[in-house]
């Protein structure tokens, strides 16, 4: 019988259309390292997920993933760490040195109060935004400008009735807050190599209807949520081919197992029935997701990075990663877990990601952990 895990950590994910958990642990030593390892990942779907004005279809999906984890792994757990990720936002709080055409460089700076995540949601004015990560931005102190001109104060912030809304749910379905920490960050400690994050990569997280894009250099350096998801590529393949949104989001899933000749049933909107050929498909696919692309790109700001990392259930469509390519300008792949014992859905990415990096600081694990994904 194995060993079980000397160190456990659950990671809740709570999307726009989803729950995800996901829980790791140490197990016994490799080659006289630590081994951290993904022992099960959850995915319970929901219409539509409200945790800022109705956090019982979270707290009812919470218990349901729970559960199927507990009987899949044996463990129940009793705390867990949450992410935040479909209400960001990057504000300016401060301004310095004015008609700078340098990028600037960055340093974190502690603006945010180590404070219980429940303690800040019951003190915070209703419909206010919760500062969760903050950074100064500078030019200078190099050798052609030695002098260090400061930029600006960018601040990360969450709306407090998702956070109040999230926190909430998973004390309501019986368990212990951790912490709670940005999607992004966690994010980036699986997918994002070492190469990547010192070089400035975006991650854009493709949700249910949600998308959040972030940029990190070294450490989160902006991160925004903009209500374009799945559903918009759905919409637009549904449009493209002239059948139903749940006919659409039928072909979108299987469009990656469909022969170029091969016929495929859909219905149309008046109830007739059409054939749509997989070369067909995989066209209007395209299409749908250069529409997606095309309407993100006025939302958000990759100015600071070098390449993009694809993530989240919706980037397994076909033809987005292409599209975010020529879009964007940058150099586009999928985000893929390293390793057997690291293997989990798309949608659960942020969830694992997050068990793990709660295993590695509670174990004091190395920096340097084997885990991170190596540059495709």
């Amino acid at each position: 019988m194995a060993t079980p895990p000397r160190e456990l950590a659950l990671g809740i994910d709570i999307g726009s259309t989803k729950v995800c958990a996901a829980l790791a642990g140490l197990g016994a030593p490799s080659r006289g390292a630590p081994r951290v390892a993904l022992l099960g990942a959850v995915t319970v779907s929901r219409a539509a997920l409200e945790v800022g004005t109705d956090a019982a279809h979270a707290v009812g999906a919470i218990h349901e993933a729970v559960g199927a984890l507990e009987r899949t792994t044996g463990v129940r757990p009793a705390s867990a760490w949450l992410a935040l990720g479909t209400s960001l936002r990057t504000e300016v709080t401060a301004r310095g040195a004015r008609g700078s055409d340098d990028a600037g460089q960055w340093r974190d700076v502690p603006a945010v109060p180590e404070a219980d995540p429940a303690h800040r949601c019951r003190v915070a004015a209703p419909g206010s935004r919760m500062v969760m990560h903050a950074y100064e931005r500078w030019a200078g102190g190099g050798a052609r400008s030695p002098v260090r001109r400061p930029l600006s104060v960018e601040t990360v912030t969450v709306s407090w009735r998702e956070l109040r809304g999230a926190v909430g749910a998973v004390a309501r379905a019986g368990l212990a807050l951790e912490d709670v920490m940005l999607a992004p960050s966690a994010l980036a400690e699986l997918v994002l190599d070492e190469r990547e994050r010192r070089c400035g990569v975006a991650l854009l997280d493709v949700g249910g209807s949600v998308s959040t894009t972030a940029v990190v250099a070294g450490s989160l350096r902006h991160a925004a949520s903009t209500p374009l998801g799945g559903d918009f590529i759905t919409r637009a393949l549904a449009a493209e081919l002239g059948v139903t949104r749940g006919e659409a989001e039928r072909l979108k899933l299987c469009a990656a197992a469909v022969r170029p000749e091969e016929p495929l049933q859909a219905w149309t909107d008046a109830g007739e029935r059409r054939l749509v050929s997989g070369r067909e498909l995989v066209a209007a696919l395209g299409h749908a997701c250069e529409r997606y692309c095309t309407t993100l790109r006025r939302d958000i700001d990759l100015r600071a990075a070098a390449s993009l990392v694809l993530t989240g259930g919706g980037a397994t469509a076909v033809g987005l990663e292409r599209a975010a390519s020529a879009t964007f300008g940058l150099p586009t792949r999928l985000a893929q877990p390293p390793g057997p014992s690291l293997r989990c859905d798309a949608r659960q990415a942020v969830a694992a990601s997050l068990a793990l990096l709660a295993v590695r600081r509670t174990a004091l694990l190395a920096a340097e952990s084997p885990w991170h994904a190596a540059a495709s």
